[in-house]
């Protein structure tokens, strides 16, 4: 119903409960459910209206935001948005109609074409994802007569017994945000039924072959990649040929009969690069008719690779706990992370209320992705909705801290995040990943329901300086085999290479003296540490000492991490 109501009240004008979580239902002076002088109090009205006379039998002359909102502050004070019930028509010069989202036919009905209603529906979701109208996002309508076919149509009327009757449904795709665009549509008729059909006389024409849509592709260097192509036809004699003009040199098209083929590519050493490749395909049919689908090929330099993991838990944000949201997503690759993205999609009234941080468990390493928006440039920060973001240091649409719109997502786009996420440049992408997210005012509660990793990454050689089985790139003592990899401190270096005991990065007379207490000790006994136990034995004897004597005023190490002084 036009309303979500039910009975007669059904023709107020749409809306959800207000806060005060009950609907207000009141028709005015005029007694006319659904016109403009009715009393809705906190009603959160759903219904686009035209600004300027809240008439919804004529039509503005641009339709887009500039010219319809569903926003009651665009309205006369006092008003409520009005609707195209068949009631309200006669008081507005229009007798005998109704727009087509009032629900109900009754007999000797004839619904022959669409009202202003109906037609600004339409013309408003043309104005594309900026909803203003004339801008290159714009959407436009083209119908072509298939005839009688089974394939290759995205409107289709079916006479079958699947229906009591007649049905329409159609199916939809999203395109950004809020938006979403038709993708297909059925007419479902009962073949029982003595239907009408307007006789249009249709010569036989020839129709365009339909290529399949080609996905990105990447690759790389000194690698082979076969791209499968296909294509049908509704005039299934046709014969169907693939091409590439423009495609680079290293490609090559193969057809391997009707509708069916490839593009071949070997990209050599120095061919890394991003080509954008246009497939067409033609039939041989008077006239000849062609489609294209264009996509692109990534070639990578050798070495290189692409990784994208994501998460979807579904899991809710508790509301200002203490305890945050933690979800943990594991790669299995020892490569070197280039650059990494995260994105992030949350459902949450206030994002200012949210921190969110990536930690790469295996490293320690933490970046903040964003920290209650907004704040403190704003007491209040960004007061808006959801988020729906890729955070990356390159990102092309500002910083997240300072993005704020009043509509879903309040945040979104690909921003910088709060900290660089370089800091994870040169880790292996190995191991746990967690995203945490908190909430750090009362009274709203959100929901995360996917977060994403996406990285350049680079193969690493396999180095194993000291034989002990752990590649040096993480050896946490590189040059002293120790196939345990102790670190009973947990600093990054190994106990096999770390007698500083003080972790100053140097080994000195401190270091001595904090060794003496601990000799002849085993484990159990009060005086032992293990951070002295240089070879892991439970035993602090003679041998650990001349480990300590051969750093003696050096640093510990080397190792695949880097010495962090502590005071």
């Amino acid at each position: 119903t036009e309303s979500g109501l039910s009975g007669s009240n059904r023709e107020y004008t749409k809306s959800t409960q207000g806060v005060d979580g009950s609907y207000d239902l009141n028709d005015g002076a005029d007694n006319i459910k659904g016109s403009s002088d009715d009393l809705r109090d906190d009603d959160t009205n759903l219904h686009y209206f035209k600004k300027v006379d809240n008439n919804p039998f004529t039509l503005a002359g641009t339709i887009d935001s500039t010219t319809y909102s569903r926003n009651l502050a665009d309205l006369p004070a006092g008003t409520y948005a009005a609707n195209g019930s068949r009631d309200l028509a006669p008081q507005l010069g229009v007798a005998g109609t109704e727009a087509v989202m009032q629900q109900g036919q009754f007999t000797d009905e004839a619904q022959r074409t669409l009202t202003a209603d109906g037609v600004a529906t339409l013309a408003y979701g043309a104005s594309g994802v900026d909803e203003i109208a004339g801008t290159a996002d714009d959407y436009t309508l083209t119908l072509v007569y298939n005839g009688i076919t089974s394939s290759n149509c995205d409107v289709t009327v079916v006479v079958d017994n699947n229906t009591g009757f007649a049905q329409c449904e159609v199916g939809f795709q999203g395109v950004q945000g809020d938006h979403f665009r038709i993708s297909s549509g059925t007419v479902r008729l009962n073949q029982n039924t003595n239907w009408f059909y307007n006789q249009v006389a249709v010569d036989p024409v020839n129709m365009s072959p339909v290529i399949d849509p080609i996905d990105d592709v990447t690759t790389n260097e000194s690698s082979n990649v076969s791209i499968p192509l296909s294509a049908t036809d509704a005039d299934e004699s046709d014969l169907l040929t693939f091409s590439a003009p423009g495609a680079p040199s290293f490609c090559q098209i193969v057809n391997d009969g009707n509708g069916v083929g490839s593009l071949d590519c070997s990209p050599l050493p120095g061919d890394a690069g991003t080509y954008p490749i246009t497939v067409i395909v033609s039939d041989n049919g008077d006239p000849v008719l062609s489609t294209q689908a264009s996509f692109e090929l990534l070639v990578l330099s050798e070495g290189i690779g692409l990784i994208s993991q994501c998460r979807t838990p579904i899991a809710s944000i508790p509301d200002n706990t203490g305890t945050p949201f933690v979800d943990s997503l594991n790669l299995s690759d020892l490569r070197a992370v280039v650059d990494l993205d995260i994105s992030v999609t949350v459902n949450h009234p206030f994002v200012s209320d949210l921190v969110i941080t990536a930690t790469h468990v295996d490293t320690a390493t933490s970046v903040v992705l964003l920290d209650r928006a907004g704040i403190p440039a704003s007491p209040g920060g960004c007061d808006g909705p959801d988020i729906s973001a890729s955070f990356d240091d390159e990102g092309a649409d500002g910083a997240a801290e300072s993005t704020c719109s009043p509509s879903s997502p309040a945040i979104g786009g690909s921003l910088t995040p709060a900290e660089a996420l370089d800091a994870f440049d040169g880790e292996l992408i190995d191991g746990e990943w967690q995203l945490s997210i908190s909430d750090e005012a009362d009274g709203d509660s959100g929901l995360v329901f996917q977060w994403c990793i996406d990285a350049v990454v680079m193969d690493v050689p396999d180095t194993d300086s000291d034989g002990d089985g752990v590649f040096d790139l993480v050896d946490n003592c590189t040059l002293i085999s120790n196939a345990s990899q102790t670190d009973s401190n947990g600093d990054g270096i190994g106990n096999a290479c770390d007698t500083d005991y003080d972790n100053n990065c140097v080994v000195n007379f401190v270091d001595i003296v904090q060794f003496s207490p601990a000799f002849n000790s085993s484990v159990g006994d009060p005086g032992y540490d293990p951070d002295i136990d240089s070879d892991d034995n439970g035993v602090i004897n003679f041998l650990d000492f001349v480990t300590l004597t051969q750093f003696f005023l050096e640093s510990p190490g080397p190792s695949a991490n880097a010495c962090v002084p502590v005071d």
